[in-house]
């Protein structure tokens, strides 16, 4: 995964798509604050060559045919349609329409003429082809799970409308998948301090981490953009950002961006997940959390008693999805935990299933657990983050050794922020 760094690029759709090109921002003619942007040597070329156009007009519509089409054997067919009116030039022929599509696997735009079915009707279609091998003319490049885009620049519109009304876009489905907003779902937003712990407020120049999770219950691994942005109470923006990276199948993740408020108020802060930062098909809904800067420090906790921790690794607070054994379980924001120090016995050993029973019954799924990451030793060699787990006030890690379910690894005692802590010093550290 990796922090997508914002510089704005923007396509040059110029004539009927005879050219695709990308231009930095600060050459860009915004038509839209919606779509990209048209190169500015071009803005002359759009301001005179609509000003003649009638400003008698019919607002383009463009769709798929269906929300989602099927691919079996690496190939299928998809169809776009277009209704605008105005191409009728001509009311004794079938005139022509050009658009663009792309796709999750093939992000280049290919043009596709689209015929009018019949003269005078204003209506254009196409059924073309999709493969998962190469795209080819009037072949697109599409693979099982992907998002297929149509881009559509209406030229017949008047220079005084040549905005969001002129720039269509549609999105279909490929293959076996649910519907956009249930392919990662958000949820559980918080606020966060700099050391983990949750809060409904902060101060002036406090850093804090906006945070949530989002899963992938498909059978696949989906690509996403996940979106923060911040307002104030006047509406204005005042932070975006963005992480964009790859969800392996049935799985969670916990993300988050910092930020340092400048001015007090009350903000909102909302976070979007989208199929990527250039396709906004939208994963899931957009979800919402208010909190206030205050100009002094009055930064609290939110009163459910959670656990503190020590140093400035992560500090999170988590349910339980799954126990793999004592000394390792699976968090519901998608982190693998292991014990840190704490050794119990693996499957094959004697002992496994008391220790992995006693875990279970003091930390049972389900139940929220506090895990304090090492700040020595933050993850082990199979990448598990290694850290104290409290469970109801309770040191897992201490209370596996007491009840002769464990044995410390005297090894990282000197790599381990906890080797200080009474329950590992009694037990060799």
């Amino acid at each position: 995964m990796k922090t997508s760094v914002l510089i704005v690029f923007a396509m040059v759709l110029f004539s009927l798509f005879g050219t695709v090109q990308y231009i930095h921002a600060e050459d860009c003619f915004y038509v839209t604050r919606y779509t990209p942007c048209i190169d500015s040597k071009y803005s002359d070329y759009f301001t005179t060559t609509f000003s003649g156009i009638d400003p008698s007009f019919t607002l383009a519509k463009l769709d798929w045919k269906e929300a989602s089409f099927p691919i079996k054997n690496g190939t299928g067919f998809v169809t776009v349609i277009l209704k605008d009116p105005d191409l009728n030039r001509d009311v004794s022929y079938k005139e022509t329409a050009n658009v663009l599509v792309y796709s999750d696997s093939d992000s280049e735009f290919h043009v596709i003429e689209l015929r009018e079915t019949e003269s005078n009707s204003g209506k254009f279609e196409r059924t073309f082809g999709i493969s998962d091998s190469r795209s080819a003319p009037s072949v697109i490049l599409t693979r099982d799970g992907d998002t297929i885009g149509v881009v559509y620049v209406d030229t017949t519109m008047p220079p005084d409308h040549f905005g969001s009304d002129a720039y269509l876009m549609s999105t279909a489905l490929i293959g076996s998948t649910g519907p956009p907003l249930e392919r990662a779902p958000a949820s559980d937003p918080k606020i966060l301090d700099v050391s983990g712990n949750l809060i409904d407020s902060t101060a002036v120049g406090e850093q804090i981490q906006i945070t949530s999770d989002i899963t992938n219950e498909q059978n696949r691994e989906q690509k996403f953009a996940y979106i923060v942005m911040i307002h104030d109470d006047t509406e204005t923006v005042v932070y975006l950002a963005w992480i964009d990276g790859t969800l392996n199948s049935e799985s969670s993740f916990s993300l988050s961006a910092s930020w340092i408020p400048q001015n007090a108020g009350n903000y909102v802060a909302t976070m979007f997940v989208w199929e990527s930062i250039t396709n906004p098909t939208a994963l899931s809904p957009p979800i919402h959390i208010d909190f206030t800067v205050s100009d002094e420090n009055t930064t609290h906790s939110l009163p459910d008693d959670k656990i503190m921790c020590s140093g400035t690794a992560l500090c999170l607070t988590e349910k339980i999805l799954r126990i793999v054994d004592g000394d390792t379980i699976y968090l519901s924001g998608g982190y693998e935990v292991r014990l840190s120090l704490t050794n119990t016995p693996e499957r094959h050993q004697i002992g496994f299933y008391d220790a992995s029973r006693f875990t279970a019954e003091m930390c049972p799924v389900t139940s929220t657990v506090t895990v304090d990451q090492d700040d020595l030793q933050p993850y082990d060699a199979y990448d598990r983050l290694l850290g104290k787990v409290t469970c109801d006030h309770k040191t897992l890690n201490a209370e596996l050794l007491y009840a002769g379910h464990a044995n410390i690894l005297t090894q990282f005692c000197f790599t381990s922020e906890f080797s200080s802590e009474l329950w590992a010093q009694e037990f060799g550290c």
